[in-house]
């Protein structure tokens, strides 16, 4: 979902004439960064979690 979104901006910026948008087209690629970071982030997260219902169940 969040690569995703960060495509859907990318093609956004791409079609787009707003001056706005145009000088964010620059931040693309820190946007993917976030998204990437943020979906590490979750994953640790599922990882954490999946351990401790391992734990419990044992």
């Amino acid at each position: 979902m969040l690569s995703l979104t960060s495509k859907l901006a990318a093609l956004y910026a791409q079609e787009t004439t707003d001056a706005a948008v145009l000088a964010a087209v620059r931040e693309i690629e820190e946007i993917e960064e976030i998204a990437a970071a943020v979906s590490s982030k979750i994953w640790q997260k599922v990882m954490v979690l999946n351990a401790l219902s391992s734990q419990v169940r044992d």
